[in-house]
């Protein structure tokens, strides 16, 4: 199935693209949320680095060399990750322009319910200010985390990849991994306590 569903994306069918696609769009934001630090986040919106995303991946499906979902999710976060650095290279150049910022509320792309999902939680309709407080506070307590410790829980927490995966992209140890994932975890429930 999967394999069909690449090989009709990789000819332009849109409903093929869209198959792949959407069901990740929930992660994706999470993902580039959780990786954007406050001072790109002024500039870039989360929204508009997963639709560039979406447009980069889109054009390169015929690149795309994997035989299975597992494969094709980890290329698909290995191209966001990479998209997220390049940003966070672009705006700490020494020539980009501080004053640019983007101000008010950011429209990303997908519901806050949904978001909230892909952070490990759920929320009802009803609870909708509860789930933005409760979005607010896993952002803040993910930002005070240690650059190793957010990488490997985004890799393995919120884009669902594999130790080994993770580990590649990561360039590090699969055990390695797995250790900064415990220790994280264990430092994330503190913070959130």
């Amino acid at each position: 199935m999967f394999e069909e569903t690449l090989a009709l994306a990789k000819k332009g069918n849109d409903q093929a693209i869209e198959r792949l696609l959407v069901p990740y769009l929930p992660a994706l934001t999470a993902f580039v949320r959780l990786r954007l630090n406050p001072r790109v986040a002024k500039r870039e919106s989360p929204a508009d680095i997963v639709q560039s995303v979406c447009r980069e991946v889109i054009s390169d499906l015929a690149t795309v060399r994997a035989t299975d979902e597992d494969g094709f999710r980890a290329w698909l976060f290995s191209v966001t990750f990479n998209k997220v650095r390049n940003k966070h290279e672009f705006h700490h150049a020494d020539k980009r322009n501080v004053g640019k910022d983007l101000s008010g509320s950011f429209d990303f792309g997908v519901g806050e319910e949904v978001l909230l999902s892909s952070y490990g939680r759920a929320a009802t309709p009803s609870q909708d200010a509860a789930a933005s407080e409760e979005i607010e506070r896993i952002e803040a307590a993910f930002a005070k985390l240690p650059t190793d410790y957010r990488d490997v829980l985004l890799h393995v927490g919120i884009a669902g990849l594999s130790y080994a995966e993770a580990g590649r992209l990561l360039e590090k140890t699969e055990d390695s991994v797995r250790q900064l994932v415990h220790r994280a975890r264990a430092r994330l429930a503190t913070l959130l306590d």
